[in-house]
């Protein structure tokens, strides 16, 4: 078992909890953000987010990967960035009914941030050098760290069922009317 890999699993563990508190409660509770027009693209974003997740947790943490779904997992994570990145870029604007982030949820995407930035991190180093060839098999000889495992089995479920959650309230009423905020909010 890497310590690599254990220390990721702790991490992209308590980033999984954090996440969830922070999208359940901030955003679709307490904000909803889904509902309002100056928000929805915020709220689409989350979605994709929360659709590439458990993508994320399936390839570095359920399996021991190499090769193709290795690179797979890379540009999960790549996609992912640049969807956060965009995500703050906009969340000024959207956020302004409101004042901007609160300090709360400023410090919680703060922790959340590095968490899962250091769980990847992590993941990824912890590949020897052979699993980055494309021609590396799918899944590499050698057990997964019996931890990562047993945390991607339990965060999986709870993923998913946030992913469809997101998805059930971008339905397409949300979906035309967020995009033209958004395509305003990125042209200014």
């Amino acid at each position: 078992m890497s310590n690599l890999m254990l220390l990721s699993t702790v991490l992209i563990s308590a980033f999984a909890v954090l996440a969830a508190i922070d999208g359940l409660y901030f955003h679709l509770w307490k904000y909803r953000l889904h509902t309002w027009s100056d928000t929805r693209w915020e709220h689409q974003l989350h979605t994709a987010r929360a659709v590439l997740f458990p993508g994320v947790v399936l390839l570095l943490y359920a399996e021991n990967t190499g090769g193709l779904a290795l690179w797979t997992a890379v540009a999960l994570i790549a996609t992912d960035i640049g969807i956060q990145l965009v995500d703050m870029l906009i969340e000024r604007d959207a956020r302004a009914r409101w004042g901007g982030l609160s300090s709360n949820e400023y410090a919680v995407h703060v922790v959340l941030t590095g968490l899962h930035a250091a769980a990847i991190a992590l993941a990824l180093a912890s590949k020897p050098l052979s699993a980055w060839a494309l021609s590396a098999p799918l899944v590499l000889a050698g057990e997964q760290c019996s931890l990562a495992t047993t945390a991607a089995n339990i965060i999986l479920p709870g993923a998913m069922a946030i992913a469809v959650l997101h998805l059930w309230l971008c339905r397409r009423r949300f979906l035309v009317d967020g995009i033209e905020v958004g395509a305003r909010a990125l042209s200014r």
